[in-house]
């Protein structure tokens, strides 16, 4: 996954939500 530009920190924190969900692992919460 790259992106072209730097997503906004709500888009950021929900693709790294979705991929650790997809990978079976529950980060702790941040931010």
């Amino acid at each position: 996954m790259a992106f072209a530009v730097t997503p906004s920190p709500r888009t950021l924190r929900a693709e790294l939500l979705r991929l650790c969900a997809r990978i079976g692992y529950s980060p702790p919460v941040f931010l």
